[in-house]
């Protein structure tokens, strides 16, 4: 028997269990403006309270009509009549006068909706979604509140979000509203409840028909209790020669319950590596450090229930940090522009160590690494490429504490000496903490009669830093080391791209050093990194926005929306920079309202480096869903993506250093959540070349 009829893609059906209602979505035809043949194309939800005809395809949305043709004399006849649909086809079987079509339970285009404004406007594909009923999950442990009760969750796969859907005691339709309006889901494909109660969420990730990194099952739990706070702790400062202060900071700690607003107490302990406990009882103190040691610092914060939550970091006191200095001359920190060759140096300064300058810090000692990261590459990937440098560095603090004393008088490296050869300590004790400990006393105190008649020297005046240094380097010298191209301390960087990388990554300087310690306090290291990016920025990798939408599927789309919005991006090196240019569309498929750009420093309100002319609506050329065609050159690649975009040319005021930078949309006439313009891709130039 058929029960519904008129469909022309259903998707994720679900059945009301108290009212047996029938639901799903219903993804329509790819038409952005009404034609000859009708009205555009619609995608709704729909609902089914019993057996019915859903209008396709004759009718969509709200019943509006698609018009007659004849495909004999190539012609439109009238309109369809919602109250006498006949099916005049030759492949009919069955009835041809059919029941008057049920209009639409929910429905929307491309571009914004005036009957369902909350939906937006993009892209769309209606997938449905579970009506809430509390009975179904009598013995759950998390069932959602009451709240929800008769409630139809649905999901737009390209749209990212979930809707609430309310309904009166009849079941007809009467408002809908943001399901986590601060989430969005990528390309949420089901939907559903579990036996627990829990909301089940299965997101599609970012492209069609592939295996998708960001693809992935979320499960939402209800929490109908109390909650707890959220603790966020930290510090200016976490180690330091004493006496420092640190300023403690609880910034970021939140509770969502109404009642406990302000109403949070805070507690700092801190206690040392000796035992002693001292206690603190305000949101962000100053604290005092004035002995030599290891502290374990906590933050506990309780909430009006007299639950709480806690954090923790540690603080050393009695070493301070080396400070990792690299230097480019006056070159922009932030992009490479394509020079063959950038000039470096690279500087070192520790308290208790000393300086690069000096020669107290050895070059070898300083892990230096310039590598070429390629976009999407895997953070960790990145550092364990830089950890063998690291790896080879440490080893040379040891290697050089060997050879600036005296135990080459006794020992070699892999040869037979006086002594036995470091290659046979290696081989004769186990690499555990046991022995570390026995051998660094060794190497202070002197040892006799383990390797032969003749005795160990004493070397008092070495520290118990350096002889764990002389020691590590010993116990692991039999170890594999890392291939890694050593760099010196001052040069020209050599930027090369990889073969079949499309130039859009990141060139990566680094420096590190890991000091030698100090009485007996554990090494400390510092760091500096340069990464040199592509002067083309995406949209999606802004730091900051407001009032923006990132659609996945079927392509990427970055909308900025309403009368103002902006993308921001921290930490920018402005230096050289003369030109911006932002490629964006305005598509009329979406009812675009186009806009402005405006540059600024610093915040969305801060000080103005400049602005682009006027973007109008304007019908993008056309292109296909397919790949780029192989082997396609970096240059290629970049003028498909900008394939009928409109480049809005921005003059930058000369600013130097780094500024967080601001991209601000603006058009007063744009309603709010109306989409502005799809924004591209931007470009940063030190200086544009003009081709007449």
């Amino acid at each position: 028997e058929i029960y519904t009829m008129g469909h022309r893609n259903p998707w994720r059906p679900t059945l009301d269990s108290k009212t047996g209602y029938l639901y799903w979505g219903e993804v329509g035809p790819d038409a952005s403006i009404d034609s000859v043949w009708g009205p555009k194309g619609y995608d709704e939800f729909n609902q089914a309270k019993g057996p019915g005809f859903f209008g396709w395809p004759y009718f969509i949305g709200n019943n509006r009509p698609y018009n007659s043709y004849d495909a004999e004399t190539k012609t439109y006849g009238a309109s369809f009549d919602p109250s006498n649909v006949v099916n005049h086809s030759q492949n009919n079987t069955g009835l041809q006068k059919l029941p008057d079509p049920v209009p639409a339970f929910i429905y929307y285009p491309y571009g914004p909706s005036e009957e369902f404004p909350l939906v937006g406007s993009a892209g769309r594909s209606a997938t449905g979604g579970p009506v809430f009923r509390k009975g179904d999950f009598t013995h759950a442990a998390r069932p959602f509140p009451d709240y929800y009760e008769g409630k139809w969750l649905i999901v737009d796969f390209m749209r990212d979000w979930i809707m609430a859907v309310s309904m009166d005691g009849e079941g007809n339709y009467e408002s809908m509203e943001r399901f986590l309006p601060s989430q969005n889901f990528n390309a949420a494909i089901d939907i559903n409840f579990g036996p627990s109660g829990d909301l089940y969420i299965l997101e599609y990730g970012d492209a069609w028909f592939r295996k998708n990194a960001n693809s992935r099952l979320i499960k939402l739990e209800y929490n109908a209790g109390n909650r707890k706070p959220i603790v966020k702790a930290a510090s200016n400062k976490l180690a330091g020669a004493v006496p420092f202060e640190a300023q403690f900071s609880s910034e970021g700690t939140v509770d969502y319950d109404v009642n406990d607003h302000n109403e949070l107490t805070y507690s700092w302990e801190v206690v040392s590596d000796k035992g002693v406990v001292q206690s603190i009882y305000e949101a962000n103190p100053t604290v005092l450090f004035d002995e030599e040691g290891i502290y374990e610092v906590t933050l506990i914060v309780t909430d009006t229930k007299q639950e709480s939550n806690r954090a923790s970091f540690q603080i050393i006191a009695g070493n301070a940090a080396p400070e990792v200095t690299i230097d480019l001359e006056n070159a922009n920190r932030s992009f490479y522009f394509g020079k063959s060759s950038m000039p470096y140096s690279v500087s070192i300064e520790d308290l208790e160590d000393g300086r690069t300058t000096t020669g107290r810090i050895k070059a070898d000692e300083v892990a230096l690494t310039f590598d070429y990261v390629p976009s999407g590459f895997d953070p960790i990937e990145v550092a364990q490429i830089q950890s063998g440098a690291d790896l080879l560095a440490i080893d040379a603090i040891g290697r050089n504490l060997i050879e600036s004393g005296d135990c080459k008088s006794c020992h070699q490296y892999n040869i037979k000496s006086i002594g036995p050869s470091y290659h046979e300590v290696a081989r004769k004790y186990e690499n555990s903490p046991e022995n570390r400990a026995l051998l660094q006393d060794r190497v202070i105190n002197g040892s006799t009669g383990i390797w032969g008649e003749h005795a160990m020297a004493a070397h008092p005046e070495l520290s118990t830093d350096q002889a764990q240094r002389i020691v590590a380097y010993i116990m692991g010298i039999l170890d594999d080391k890392p291939t890694v191209a050593l760099m010196t301390l001052a040069g020209e960087l050599q930027p090369r791209l990889p073969e079949g990388e499309d130039g859009l990554g990141t060139y990566v300087l680094r420096a590190a050093y890991e000091d030698k310690g100090n009485s007996g306090l554990p090494s400390l290291s510092g760091e500096s990194i340069v990464t040199l990016r592509n002067p083309v920025v995406f949209p999606q990798s802004a730091d900051l926005s407001e009032n923006t939408q990132l659609l996945t599927t079927p392509r990427k789309n970055y909308f900025v929306l309403g009368p103002e919005a902006f993308i921001g991006f921290r930490k920018l090196d402005l230096t050289n920079i003369q030109e911006i240019d932002v490629f964006v569309q305005v598509s009329p498929r979406y009812e675009a309202h186009g806009g402005l750009v405006e540059v600024r420093i610093d915040d969305p309100a801060g000080p103005l480096l400049g602005q682009s002319e006027l973007a109008l609506a304007r019908q993008p050329r056309r292109g296909g869903f397919g790949g780029p065609p192989p082997n396609a050159t970096s240059e290629e690649l970049k003028q498909r993506r900008r394939r009928g975009t409109q480049t809005l040319a921005i003059s930058i005021e000369p600013t130097s250093g780094l500024h967080d930078l601001y991209f601000v949309f603006k058009n007063a006439d744009a309603p709010e959540r109306e989409i502005m313009m799809s924004v591209v891709e931007l470009e940063f130039y030190e200086r544009k070349e003009v081709i007449e």
